[in-house]
């Protein structure tokens, strides 16, 4: 009987801590280079969604955002916002766009300036159809 009562309160507090880890709908930010897969809920449009950024001796930045969608989605668009931590927050000193139908990549190199760090926030909006989904993804974050 002893045995039975443990095995039982073990098995509802599994259950019980699967339930806590499902009210984490909503969640649309993701740091670094995460695939959708890893994180709860899941994406119904985004097939996986990155953000990266490297920085050169040179203080030459290097940022990559990129989408994918699932089969018979119609359009993905990025904005991808270059940010420097000054000040104690994130300030935005660049931006680009880009768009494509099942995928989207947005690449591009910009100067910065020494004595800071930076990262690169890429808002992704995935269509399939009038429905849309979107996310946000925050890269790793370079000093220089």
């Amino acid at each position: 009987m002893k045995r039975f009562f443990i095995t039982g309160a073990i098995a509802l507090l599994t259950i019980s801590n699967s339930t806590v880890v499902s009210l984490a709908d909503g969640l649309t930010v993701v740091d670094n280079n995460m695939r959708i897969e890893d994180i709860a809920p899941r994406y119904q449009y985004i097939s996986s969604a990155r953000s990266n950024i490297s920085i050169n001796s040179s203080g030459v930045s290097t940022i990559s955002c990129s989408a994918l969608g699932v089969s018979g989605v119609t359009k993905i668009e990025i904005t991808a916002y270059l940010q420097q931590y000054k000040g104690g927050r994130w300030v935005k000193i660049a931006s680009w766009s880009g768009s494509g139908t099942n995928n989207c990549l947005v690449s591009k190199t910009k100067s910065v300036t020494k004595g800071y760090s930076y990262r690169v926030s890429a808002k992704i909006k995935v269509y399939k159809g009038t429905q849309s989904e979107g996310i946000t993804v925050n890269s790793n974050t370079a000093k220089y």
